[in-house]
């Protein structure tokens, strides 16, 4: 089974407390889309398909403010994974399996 590599753990981290900072109730691909780009390696894997970064950080944020609802008030709680969230990192563990890759 492969592991998840540490990069990709900080990046997840990246993700798990962007959403938490914003109050937002869920984890979504797009807070994992954007700590890719504020991640070295991440970034330039975007740069290098063609991303234009600070148009779609721009968009992120735009997406973050006016259409994710944020959870009311200043008390503690968890925000979880959607399940669009949890498919691309089993997708992702999938095709490093199926390449026999140990790390995704």
């Amino acid at each position: 089974m492969s592991r998840i590599s540490r990069e990709l753990h900080i990046m997840l981290q990246a993700s798990v407390r962007e959403a938490m900072s914003r109050r937002h109730h869920y984890v979504t691909v797009e807070h994992l889309l954007f700590a890719m780009i504020h991640d070295t390696r991440g970034s330039q894997i975007l740069h290098h398909a063609g991303a234009d970064l600070p148009a779609l950080k721009a968009a992120l944020d735009r997406y973050f403010r006016d259409d994710l609802e944020s959870v009311p008030g200043d008390d503690a709680y968890e925000a979880r994974q959607t399940l669009a969230f949890h498919r691309v990192l089993q997708n992702a563990v999938s095709h490093c399996e199926g390449a026999e890759k140990e790390e995704v």
